[in-house]
């Protein structure tokens, strides 16, 4: 799926990759959703191997109440290109859960009013979807620690010429970049 020069609005989640090595580019476009502007299925592996390429484009995600918040996330061992992007959210801006996502000349941006979540995730393991701790950028997987099939892959992360922050009356109380890594090899985080 090509998408340029497109406005794009949903009260669902605009893009969502699956299918062995599906591929995704975005170009010249503004998405605006209620659910995530991008998001990757885990629920199999049959839908790894995504290749997703997004340039000169706009992600917002809703801050409407009962909408995701999230704009985008990564959580299957697959690739994510961006470059001169801006990436809008009130819970994250994007979640990387696993897969090698490369960041260029961009802004990620999270915006917290309310600070009823900031301690929530502290000792508590991850859930599914984005129910893991807020941050504009939140990396790897805390999950149960003996299981054995959940996110099983490494997170591999690199920024350049990229800015990530907190926005909003509850700013300074959430990171910017929120980074956990399980003790096992399979599930290393890497940010560069």
């Amino acid at each position: 799926v090509t998408l340029n020069g497109v406005h794009y609005t949903t009260d669902g989640t605009g893009l969502v990759p699956q299918g062995d090595a599906a591929t995704v580019t975005v170009e010249n476009c503004m998405l605006d959703t209620k659910g995530y502007c991008l998001g990757t299925n885990a629920g199999t592996s049959d839908n790894y191997r995504v290749k997703i390429t997004l340039s000169n484009s706009t992600f917002n995600a809703s801050p409407a109440e009962g909408a995701a918040g999230t704009a985008m996330y990564l959580n299957v061992p697959g690739t994510l290109e961006m470059d001169t992007c801006e990436v809008n959210g009130y819970m994250h801006g994007m979640f990387i859960r696993g897969g090698t996502a490369t960041i260029k000349n961009s802004t990620i941006t999270n915006t917290m009013d309310d600070d009823l979540l900031a301690n929530y995730f502290k000792d508590k393991v991850w859930g599914t979807g984005n129910t893991v701790n807020l941050a504009a950028l939140t990396l790897g997987d805390k999950s149960k620690s003996n299981d054995s099939s959940s996110y099983r892959y490494p997170t591999n992360v690199t920024l350049e010429n990229t800015t990530v922050k907190m926005e909003g009356t509850a700013k300074d109380s959430f990171p910017a970049i929120y980074l956990y890594q399980m003790n096992d090899a399979e599930r290393q985080v890497t940010l560069n």
